[in-house]
């Protein structure tokens, strides 16, 4: 699991874990992610947060979560860090 919060279009804070969870069948699965997406759903309803719908080619979160080729892996990280990370243009 990978997240990156962000304020006023720059990153703010990060992390990326290996998951805790192992689920013992689809089922018990299913119900974890059901839990988490009616969590999710009541903060949006409260206002607590606002979620917008990210394309999968645009996904930032993949940086923390799995080896990209060079062009997503520069572009996440010019997205993320701007001129300020080493190599930055």
């Amino acid at each position: 699991m990978a997240y990156f919060l962000f304020v006023n279009n720059a990153t703010f804070s990060w992390r990326a874990t290996l998951s805790q969870i192992v689920a013992l069948s689809t089922t018990k699965a299913e119900l974890m992610v059901a839990l988490r997406v009616c969590f999710i759903q009541q903060l949006i309803q409260d206002g607590i947060i606002n979620a917008k719908q990210c394309p999968t080619a645009a996904q930032i979160a993949d940086i923390g979560t799995k080896a990209l080729p060079r062009v997503p892996f520069e572009s996440f990280t010019d997205q993320l860090l701007g001129d300020k990370h080493i190599g930055g243009k």
